[in-house]
C-alpha cells in the first residue's frame, strides 16, 4: 500500500485505537482530495495554455501556421499528464478497501497482534 503501511495498521489495532475504520477513511480521503486537486490544477493549466496560445495565434494572423503546431503540443502533453493522474485516482480507492479489509482481519486476531508487537 502506498499511503498507509501494514505496520501502521498493526500499530492501530494493537494500540486499541477506537474506530480504526474512520481513521483510515480520513487518511485516504485526504490523499484522494489532494490528488484530485493536483489533477484539476494540471488540467486547468493545460486549458489555460491552450486557450492563450490559440487566442494569440488567431489574433496575430487569423490562422495557425504549420510551424506553430509544435507549440500546441505542450498543452496537449500537460493535459495528457493531468488526465493520467485523474484516472489513477481509482488506485486510492483500491488501497482504501485493502486497508479496511486488512484492519478487519487484524482486529479478529487482536490478541495475537498484541503479542507479536510486544515481541518486537
Amino acid at each position: 500500500m502506498k499511503y498507509i503501511t501494514i505496520k501502521e495498521i498493526v500499530d492501530l489495532v494493537a494500540s486499541d485505537v477506537p474506530d480504526i475504520d474512520s481513521r483510515i477513511q480520513r487518511i485516504f480521503e485526504w490523499h484522494y482530495d489532494t490528488q484530485l486537486t493536483i489533477a484539476k490544477w494540471i488540467l486547468g493549466l493545460a486549458a489555460s495554455l491552450a486557450g492563450g496560445l490559440l487566442l494569440a495565434f488567431f489574433k496575430e494572423s487569423g490562422e495557425i501556421e504549420m510551424s506553430s503546431y509544435w507549440m500546441l503540443s505542450v498543452p496537449v502533453i500537460i493535459f495528457i499528464f493531468g488526465w493520467i493522474r485523474l484516472k489513477n485516482l481509482n488506485t486510492v480507492h483500491k488501497q482504501y478497501v485493502s486497508a479496511l479489509k486488512l484492519s478487519n482481519s487484524f482486529q479478529k486476531i487482536k490478541t495475537f497482534v498484541k503479542r507479536y508487537r510486544q515481541e518486537l
